[in-house]
């Protein structure tokens, strides 16, 4: 009977989390839902933030603000990395703490002192190992959670951690690619992936925001002499990402056969610029500048200036020139 109990339970957390709501709403209900497998006083997820490199309170339901919190700050970080609840998606409550886990600074300075005697945290990671967030459940009776609870509820882990975690969000909405989150002096991969050979591209997207770009779109060459395609995007507050954009990188075939120097021209001619302009920008001669811009109306095969701006703006077809970003020809 009560296994019966807890597959209803289970069905139903995974109906509310397929819901058409936003993740933090699904998240929420999938939690107040989770009281019918653990009888909590106090539960919370958290977000883990990559660019803060902290855990950012999302969803909270019983706890009083301070402690809630408190309880994912750098103080008590230390303690749940010994522990392995960072890196582990093992559920674990005090009890199962090796030696006694009431002698811990988290449960003699904050879960003890707002009234709870026992609880358990779990880790939630993303399928490829990344850190995503941590559910916390606190109760006031000592009974609880029990072996079967704290289990069922480990289950749920994945459940969870595709709900707050900002990379599948992102993959669903524009597919696969790299996803960089930028501030106006860091960039990093949200997605976990290497830097190595990435330096020209972080350079540029800091830059950008810097000087106050959080959108546009343009072409990149790579290190290597691959072509790729840039999005940079607004991250939206339910991402809770400390960051002024997203960016989202994806491979793209070479444009026409146009040369670097050639999308250079495009991206000058869909900002206006007159072929003495343009050779001035690059540090070329007009002449120089003029063979440019015929070869590129017969590789896109166009007749004027202006549809060439118009197909450079309507495919993409702008790249950064001169510390200036392809937005500012839209």
């Amino acid at each position: 009977m009560r296994q019966l109990q807890d597959l209803g339970i289970l069905a139903e957390i995974a109906a509310k989390a397929a819901q058409p709501l936003s993740a933090v709403e699904r998240a929420r209900s999938v939690l107040a839902a989770m009281h019918g497998l653990v009888p909590y006083a106090g539960g919370g997820l958290s977000a883990w933030d990559p660019i803060g490199e902290t855990y950012r309170p999302v969803v909270n339901i019983g706890y009083d603000a301070p402690t809630f919190s408190t309880l994912h700050t750098h103080r008590y970080l230390d303690e749940y990395r010994r522990l392995g609840l960072l890196d582990e998606p093992k559920a674990l409550r005090f009890r199962d703490v090796p030696g006694r886990g009431r002698d811990l600074r988290t449960f003699q300075e904050l879960v003890a002192p707002a009234g709870y005697r026992e609880g358990l945290g779990l880790a939630l990671l993303a399928p490829d190992g990344r850190r995503v967030g941590i559910l916390t459940l606190s109760t006031v009776d000592v009974r609880y959670p029990s072996v079967r609870q704290r289990d069922l509820s480990e289950l749920l882990g994945p459940t969870l951690a595709a709900l707050l975690d900002p990379v599948g969000r992102l993959a669903e909405s524009f597919g696969a690619g790299q996803l960089w989150a930028i501030t106006q002096s860091a960039a990093r991969r949200l997605d976990g992936g290497s830097l190595l050979g990435r330096n020209s591209l972080r350079e540029q997207l800091i830059r950008l925001v810097a000087n106050g770009v959080d959108q546009a779109e343009f072409r990149w060459r790579d290190e290597s002499g691959g072509w790729e395609r840039v999005r940079m995007l607004a991250p939206t507050a339910e991402l809770g990402l400390a960051c002024r954009s997203i960016a989202v990188v994806t491979p793209a075939p070479q444009p026409y056969r146009l040369t670097w120097r050639e999308l250079e021209v495009v991206t000058l001619i869909a900002r206006g610029y007159d072929n003495r302009r343009v050779a001035q920008t690059l540090g070329a001669s007009v002449r120089t500048v003029t063979t440019h811009v015929e070869r590129i109306l017969t590789k896109v095969q166009v007749r004027s200036r202006t549809e060439l701006a118009v197909r450079a703006v309507h495919e993409g077809l702008l790249v950064c020139v001169d510390g200036e970003p392809p937005a500012a020809c839209y």
